[in-house]
């Protein structure tokens, strides 16, 4: 049961939507109505309204009609990722997880059909399904078998559900969204190459753009965008500081804030080789700094790249994103405080840095002293060191 209250087509009246439990069967009615003055006397003509038909007094209006899901999530995925403003790798992430996933299992079931067993029962579906091609069409390793949907993508799948139902029920659609279970996932380990390690990564790079992308990921711990998208006006090399404004799919960085990221003078001397070895085009700074023959890079190109280094080095091989990772990892072996660190990377929380924290050199242990009991004698610390003493 609820009342919402927004704003008419006409921007002056305000239409008002009451869902109550019809009183004697308990099915789900709507009772929607425009009324004039202000919200809060819209809000409480609502409030009225469904203590009247609580009361059973009043005319009772037919059984609110729920749109299928089908319907509802292909409009849903034409409006809300714009106006979200979701780069286009999420907007196609929502479009794969509709199409894989959702669409299959709920089809066109009213959105108010979709309650916690349903939700329970799919999600366990999910737990059965492999990855990529059907599995009469997978060729795999003898003895691997199918591989699994991972408990990540569950979840994603299942928080883009959420997302589309949590839109019906603002957009008046959706009396209210039924209770998720939460999806477990566990904590996956990282790869990454300490600063011997990348050392020989960089020396094993076989021009100066090589050498400078590889250097500037691992020393300044940028997202693959971010590194496609730098321009010369984000470089300060007299201070020794990039800014990082943007990434390759919009013009904002991932988490929409601006961070700056101090540079070595080893990096500000390849950075240096790498601009003066182009013309400046652009007098606003709007130049790339990284382009192959006057191209911008790829992500292929980039891993393509850094698969190369890696042979030539000897070096396992780990992804891009990896060197992100290097980036923290590195410092918090150094003793970086994890604050500095989450301010370079521009992570939202400092949960999603700590899981850098057991590679501190000290780790805390300076505080274990705190277990020391001098021994001064008195009776109760003598009796407690007694405790556990073999007789």
């Amino acid at each position: 049961m609820s009342v919402n209250v927004r704003r008419y087509r006409d921007r002056v009246r305000w239409l008002v939507d009451v869902w109550v439990a019809r009183p004697g069967d308990g099915v789900l009615v709507r009772d929607r109505h425009v009324c004039g003055g202000t919200k809060p006397m819209a809000r409480a003509w609502g409030l009225e309204r469904e203590r009247a038909l609580l009361a059973g007094q009043g005319e009772l209006p037919e059984r609110a009609k729920s749109p299928a899901f089908d319907v509802f999530a292909k409009d849903w995925l034409g409006v809300y990722p714009k106006a979200a403003g979701n780069a286009p790798r999420t907007v196609k992430s929502k479009t794969n997880h509709l199409e894989s996933h959702l669409l299959p299992f709920f089809g066109s079931a009213p959105l108010d059909a979709i309650d916690r067993r349903m939700l329970d029962v799919f999600i366990a579906h999910m737990f059965t399904k492999t990855k990529g091609k059907p599995v009469a069409e997978r060729v795999r390793r003898v003895g691997t078998g199918p591989k699994p949907i991972s408990p990540k993508t569950v979840r994603n799948v299942t928080m883009t559900l959420r997302r589309i139902l949590a839109s019906a029920v603002e957009w008046g659609v959706l009396a209210s969204l039924p209770p998720f279970p939460k999806v477990k996932v566990p904590e996956q380990p990282f790869a990454y190459y300490d600063a011997m390690e990348a050392a020989r990564l960089v020396a094993a790079a076989p021009g100066l753009v090589e050498r400078a992308i590889l250097t500037f990921a691992i020393q300044t711990g940028a997202r693959a965008g971010e590194i496609m998208a730098l321009r010369r006006g984000t470089l300060d090399l007299k201070l020794g500081i990039v800014t990082f404004a943007r990434s390759n799919e919009r013009d904002t960085t991932k988490t929409y804030k601006v961070r700056s990221v101090p540079l070595s003078p080893a990096l500000c001397a390849v950075l240096r080789e790498v601009l003066a070895a182009r013309p400046v085009t652009s007098l606003d700074g709007d130049d790339l700094v990284f382009a192959v023959e006057g191209e911008a890079v790829d992500l292929g190109w980039l891993h393509r790249m850094l698969w190369r280094a890696q042979r030539k080095a000897g070096l396992r091989r780990i992804r891009l994103h990896d060197m992100r990772h290097s980036f923290a990892s590195i410092l918090t072996i150094a003793g970086t405080p994890l604050q500095r660190t989450q301010a370079w990377l521009g992570h939202t929380t400092p949960m999603m840095t700590q899981r850098y924290a057991h590679l501190d050199p000290d780790g805390g242990r300076e505080h274990l002293a705190a277990f020391d009991v001098p021994n001064t004698g008195h009776p109760q610390a003598t009796a407690s060191r007694r405790v556990g003493r073999d007789p």
